[in-house]
């Protein structure tokens, strides 16, 4: 999404005394541009795994964080050719802001947010049966390989429009459905709706937290999170979060 920003537009930068405000032009581009990197991340993912059968979990995060390395270092090279506008306009959105999002676009994200919910509801049963294994889903009718494939592109998009709409908000995604399998265990019937609750009520509490711990200056969000999120997961990996 930073390089839609860059390439595609900026926005127009609104400064005030109290607060600056980012209003990024064309935001579908920058969907889009975030849903092709995204996908593009998963694709390699995808196929390190298939043409490495040995490559476990562990790899998987290392290829994961050396992709993300890779983006990061094109973002930054590209950042520093951009001009001040779109430099500004990137800045903040990488601090994550739930503030500057329009009412068309919270319309927007509900509606995706409706129907990957929904898309992920109807395999909930699909997903228990692969927790057994390939060959298990196979002899229950399940095609886990096309699950999973889908279930990946959904996952991708939905990312996609959030961060672009809103900016990187860090450890969302992670530490909330570790912290509810805990409670509600491994069946995706409680796991997926669950999870969607506490990672908005952690989301909302972050947020809240910014606006008034050091009233009236707005912390961003994703700095709270990631000041949150970080030391939680890293207890969940300590006490056996990773485990599948």
């Amino acid at each position: 999404a930073a390089i839609g920003i860059i390439v595609f537009g900026g926005g127009v930068v609104n400064s005030g005394s109290t607060n600056v405000a980012i209003e990024v032009n064309n935001p579908y581009i920058v969907t889009l541009s975030a849903f092709f990197f995204a996908s593009l991340s998963t694709v390699v993912i995808l196929l390190l795994s298939q043409l490495k059968k040995s490559l476990g979990p562990s790899g998987l995060v290392l290829a994961g964080v050396a992709l993300s390395s890779l983006f990061t270092g094109g973002s930054t090279l590209l950042q520093y050719f951009a001009d001040e506008t779109k430099l500004t306009a990137v800045v903040f959105w990488t601090f994550g802001n739930l503030g500057s999002t329009s009412w068309t676009e919270i319309l927007v994200l509900a509606v995706i947010l409706l129907l990957s919910m929904t898309y992920f509801m109807l395999n909930r049963w699909n997903y228990n049966a692969m927790r057994s294994g390939a060959d298990t889903a196979k002899s229950l009718g399940v095609n886990a390989r096309a699950v999973m494939l889908v279930s990946m592109a959904v996952c991708s998009f939905a990312a996609a429009v959030a961060v672009s709409f809103v900016g990187i908000i860090s450890f969302i995604g992670l530490v909330a459905p570790h912290m509810m399998r805990k409670f509600v265990g491994d069946d995706y019937r409680f796991l997926i709706p669950c999870s969607a609750v506490a990672d908005a009520l952690v989301l909302l509490a972050a947020d809240t937290f910014g606006r008034l711990i050091i009233s009236p200056v707005i912390l961003p969000v994703g700095a709270i999170t990631s000041f949150l999120g970080a030391p939680m997961f890293l207890i969940l990996l300590i006490r056996g979060g990773d485990r599948d």
